[in-house]
Parts: structure tokens; sequence; C-alpha cells
């Protein structure tokens, strides 16, 4: 069972003066209470050559730390699916695209027995998969390209292996 906070009266962290903080700025420990109760949404991103060659980034944070995954990460409140793609692509690779360019798979969800606060209710994420070929985009890349074939996880498999349907 999760706990949920059902009144923030007299909770230490809350202010009677509301300041507005910054763009997409929560408090860590606001996120990691909805972290622990929410689906979070999310975007991954199938950036690809010839529909064989994956980009994948090693993850810094829980779920999944030190392994390769697909770029992407949260949609924030605000924000188009395809723009969190452009702007998790430029982050996680530092290339720039155009919301235009990225092509929509479907979708999936991942649930993470980790999760990067550990309060001990993992990880769970909804996604929307993209797909954007490499041609498309102006720069170089310096993280690993991998095969269908080289990938360990089967999300990563199953999603690398729709794309070259396309």
């Amino acid at each position: 069972m999760i706990p949920l906070k059902v009144s923030l009266k007299n909770h230490p962290t809350v202010s009677t003066s509301f300041q507005k903080p910054p763009k997409g700025f929560i408090r860590r420990d606001r996120y990691r209470d909805m972290h622990a109760c929410l689906a979070l949404p999310c975007v991954d991103i199938l950036l690809h050559i010839n529909y064989h060659y994956f980009l994948l980034i090693r993850r810094f944070e829980e779920p999944k730390r030190g392994e390769y995954w697909f770029p992407g990460g949260r949609v924030w409140k605000g924000e188009t699916r395809r723009q969190a793609c452009v702007s998790h692509l430029m982050m996680d690779t530092g290339l720039s695209s155009s919301v235009d360019d990225y092509v929509e798979l479907g979708s999936d969800e991942t649930m993470f027995a980790k999760d990067p606060f550990e309060h001990g209710y993992g990880t769970h994420t909804v996604n929307t998969i993209y797909a954007i070929a490499f041609e498309k985009l102006n720069g170089r890349v310096y993280h690993p390209w991998f095969t269908t074939e080289e990938m360990t996880d089967p999300y990563l498999q199953r999603w690398s292996q729709r794309v070259g349907g396309l």
C-alpha cells in the first residue's frame, strides 16, 4: 500500500505564502511523493541509422542506472510529447531536431523495482515511443550505436524491432 498525504495542513515544508517555482521545477520531496504513487508520462526516442543501428545512452539514475537505454524522459505540464522529444534529445545527446521529424510508433509502459529515491515503490512510466532518423539531424554523436541483437533488455529489443518494420 502506498502512503498518500491527504492533508498538507501543518506540513513543515508547506508555506502559507505561495511562490511560483521556476518552470519545470518540482521540489525534490514533492517529486519523491509523486514518484511513489503515480505513473509518470515519458517519451522514448529511437534514434536510428537505416532502421538498423540505434543510439543508446548510459543512464546515471535509477531505474537502470549504469545501463544503456533510449534517450528520452519526462513530459512536463504544458509541453507536448514531441516538444519533450526535442528537449530530451538535446539534453541527452546534444543533437537538435524539429517536432516534425518524429514518427510516433505507439505507447507502452515500464515498471521497475528500483527508483531514484529509494522509497521502495519502484518506478512506473507510461511511455510514448517515437522514431527519428539520424539523417534528419545535424551534429556528431558521442554515444554508442547498437543493433537490436546487441540489446539485452526486452523493451529495447521489442521497440527497435518495430522501427525496422516502418
